[in-house]
């Protein structure tokens, strides 16, 4: 027991008193951005709605400025508190002290935690006041401002056990910094180099959109590195569910626990290193050696609109570069020339790679057979294929013509014999439906010729193309509610008898159909000064607002003449 209270005397109110300022700027900085803002806007705004969306805003959505500052103030935490533990000459104070490794950690924890802890609880009592003593509680709920709170306490801690994991793995005060800084981007980093690479060495790869994923509340990276998350306004403080708190809560757990058992392993003859620990800086060295490598070779390949040499000669630049510049930093010698032989192993393995993915065997480069085929989905439509927020649950395989299927099948052999320019002005989403149950999907981006669109020209005339194009054809028509009708030197039509929504509808489905209709909605063509109007179709109605399909109205629907006579 003694030990324990001389411990806490010795190590847990010394960091308190030593670094209390810290704990004042997180105090302001809250005050200013919650309680100070609440306070204005009561004073300034009189309309009950507008205080509504002001406070709702306030709460859910927090500016990048405030965001980055608490990400600042928890690694300045973390590295106030473990600086001493660091450098080797450092260190040698605290270590000699009669403390088990277990109890300095635990103190330096606790020690953070009330500096980040105090301040919120306290700008939480004044949130209180103010929402009960200002009538704040008639405009939202107690359980806003609750949340709120909780989650703010929650994404400080695993901030600063961030920053207590940096600063246990280094020895420089720089390098903890600058590592607190990029560790919550390292991962949207590599994936966004990974998908490039992927994307210029498999022409057509289908990848879905991992980054946008990542940053998704749905998804637990984001919980571990909250920052872009929290920056995207993925996570709402005032919504988090039962799943986002499980998930915080096991993020803090794993933090926890690392920070821990690398504190309690950490040997103190290594605190000369910039990487204490051998088995993280090898790591780390082949984890930039091969983002240099993906980096380099497909950004070089894009702006040289190169080919798979291309990609092997400045890969082999970029791992170089990423495997000399991080032996040099973790030894701090730029004289490394001898210890290449990881390079060389890397080079290998890169060669090896290259070699393979230009063959079938793990990824299917040339289309698949006709008599393969079941039926396809093709699109310009980036969402249709395989958007995961798409209303209609895409991909719909209408496709089953076996001419269309040759053309498309014609077309992808035609795309993949162009020479790639790497731009995005033109771009096609393939899907293909085996008869053994399999799918094939395929992404084409670049600027393609004018055969290209002569395949498309015949391809949309196909009624499949046309079902998964037009939306029209995929919303239930009970769904529509309303028809508006526009047209040219004349008053606006609002149609809401369902019987003439009904003619409206069919008679659209049919001229599509039909190929008596030429203009389609988010496309601008040539002739489309030559139309008549355009139609606007209206359903979903969530109590607040519609949604829309809309169409020009061209000349060969004359069936518009008959219903607005």
């Amino acid at each position: 027991m003694s030990m324990r209270t001389s411990t806490i005397n010795s190590i847990f109110k010394n960091d308190l008193k030593r670094f209390w300022v810290v704990g004042l700027m997180y105090l302001i900085l809250i005050f200013l951005n919650i309680p100070l803002n609440m306070l204005i806007s009561l004073s300034k705004v009189t309309d009950k709605e507008e205080l509504i969306f002001t406070f709702t805003q306030m709460f859910n959505y927090q500016s990048d400025y405030f965001i980055f500052c608490i990400l600042i103030l928890s690694i300045l935490v973390g590295m106030l508190l473990i600086r001493e533990v660091q450098g080797y000459r450092s260190n040698i104070h605290i270590f000699s002290l009669p403390f088990s490794k277990k109890n300095i950690f635990i103190n330096k924890f606790f020690a953070g935690f009330v500096l980040f802890f105090t301040p919120i609880f306290v700008n939480f009592l004044i949130t209180e006041v103010i929402y009960f003593a200002f009538g704040v509680n008639e405009l939202m709920k107690k359980s806003i401002i609750l949340n709120y709170y909780i989650m703010l306490l929650l994404i400080c801690i695993i901030f600063f056990l961030q920053s207590l994991v940096i600063g246990i793995i280094t020895s420089n005060s720089l390098f903890h910094i600058s590592s607190g800084l990029l560790i919550n981007f390292i991962p949207f980093i590599f994936i966004s180099v990974l998908n490039s690479f992927l994307n210029v060495v498999f022409y057509g790869l289908h990848l879905e959109d991992s980054v946008t994923l990542l940053t998704s509340n749905k998804s637990f990276i984001a919980y571990l590195f909250p920052l872009l998350s929290w920056l995207n306004s993925e996570i709402v403080f005032s919504k988090a569910g039962f799943t986002g708190y499980i998930y915080l809560i096991l993020t803090i757990l794993i933090y926890f626990l690392l920070s821990y058992v690398l504190f309690t392993k950490r040997k103190n003859e290594k605190a000369r290193n910039l990487i204490v620990f051998d088995s993280i800086a090898e790591a780390l060295k082949y984890f930039n050696t091969a983002l240099l490598m993906f980096g380099v070779s497909s950004l070089a390949t894009m702006i040289a609109k190169g080919d798979i040499f291309t990609v092997f000669m400045w890969g082999l630049i970029g791992a170089f570069f990423g495997y000399y510049l991080s032996e040099a930093l973790l030894k701090r010698n730029f004289k490394v020339y001898r210890n290449l032989k990881g390079y060389l192993i890397v080079v290998s393995i890169w060669c090896i790679f290259l070699l393979i993915s230009q063959t079938e065997i793990i990824f299917r480069h040339s289309p698949p057979k006709l008599d393969d085929v079941e039926s396809v989905c093709i699109s310009n439509n980036k969402k249709i294929i395989y958007d995961m927020e798409y209303e209609f649950k895409a991909p719909r395989f209408h496709i089953t013509n076996k001419e269309t299927i040759k053309k498309i099948l014609s077309l992808q052999q035609h795309i993949t014999s162009l020479k790639r320019d790497y731009s995005k002005s033109d771009n096609i989403y393939i899907v293909y439906k085996l008869k053994n149950g399999r799918e094939i999907k395929r992404l084409y981006e670049g600027s393609f010729d004018s055969k290209y669109n002569e395949y498309m020209k015949l391809i949309s005339l196909d009624e499949g193309y046309k079902k998964i194009n037009y939306n029209i054809f995929n919303i239930d028509d009970k769904e529509f509610d309303k028809v508006m009708i526009f047209i040219k030197d004349k008053n606006e039509v609002e149609i809401n008898d369902k019987d003439k929504i009904k003619f409206v509808v069919n008679n659209l489905k049919r001229d599509i159909l039909s190929n008596s209709y030429q203009y389609k909605d988010e496309i601008i063509f040539d002739g489309i000064e030559k139309s008549k109007g355009s139609i606007e179709i209206y359903y979903g109605y969530d109590g607040q607002k519609y949604k829309y399909i809309a169409y020009v109205i061209d000349t060969n629907n004359k069936w518009i003449d008959e219903l607005i006579k």
